[in-house]
């Protein structure tokens, strides 16, 4: 939107080393100009290749092209093979080597991870969580991500009500505060951050409709 346009306009007219975005939001600072990459990009990186034309950025990928060098490194990350990812290779890619993840490391890193699913009913899982904090059963620094903003702001207070305090993270916040946030889990001044990718706070009926 044009208020987060403004915020990025000075970052990015710093020249910063790393730029994340989706290809929508690149190629609109291509073309308004504000981020030029012709002569100075030394490597390019399309994450989830093979959901970025199911996501409907083909065309917007396809318009990139021009705004970038002529050589650049390229990787393009994807779990599959498919022929969005091949489509997208003839793209950008030139002379393309293939890396593929060793099966036996695979399974050795996932011999490290252990995940666990609780079925509980909706109002039950505010307080299910803050016992197992209480209880110490989930310990170290945590991400919680719920489904909605209003749902982060329900969270952390009903964690305060049992000495539990967490900080928010959402799309709502002004891009300082956002940095504010991160800046203060990395410091452990917060153990918990709530989070959400959502813009809008869900009705009480599409939650309804989600029980």
């Amino acid at each position: 939107n044009r208020s987060s346009d403004l915020t990025l306009r000075p970052i990015l007219a710093d020249c910063p080393d790393i730029v994340v975005g989706t290809p929508s939001r690149i190629l609109a600072h291509f073309q308004a100009k504000t981020m030029k990459v012709r002569d100075s990009l030394t490597m390019l990186v399309v994450d989830e290749a093979d959901l970025v034309f199911s996501f409907g950025y083909k065309q917007d990928l396809e318009s990139m092209i021009g705004f970038l060098p002529k050589i650049c490194q390229t990787f393009l990350i994807s779990a599959t093979l498919n022929e969005d990812v091949e489509t997208i290779e003839k793209l950008v890619l030139h002379n393309p080597v293939s890396v593929h993840l060793d099966e036996e490391e695979a399974k050795k890193e996932r011999s490290q991870l252990t995940q666990y699913h609780i079925r509980c009913q909706p109002d039950d899982k505010f307080l299910l969580l803050c016992a197992l904090l209480k209880l110490k059963l989930l310990r170290g620094k945590t991400l919680l991500f719920v489904n909605s903003v209003d749902r982060c702001y329900r969270l952390k207070l009903f964690m305060e009500q049992f000495g539990v305090p967490a900080c928010i993270l959402n799309p709502e916040l002004p891009h300082n505060s956002r940095c504010h946030v991160v800046e203060q889990f990395n410091r452990s001044v917060y153990d918990y951050i709530i989070a959400s990718d959502e813009t809008h706070a869900q009705s009480e009926e599409e939650e309804e409709k989600e029980r």
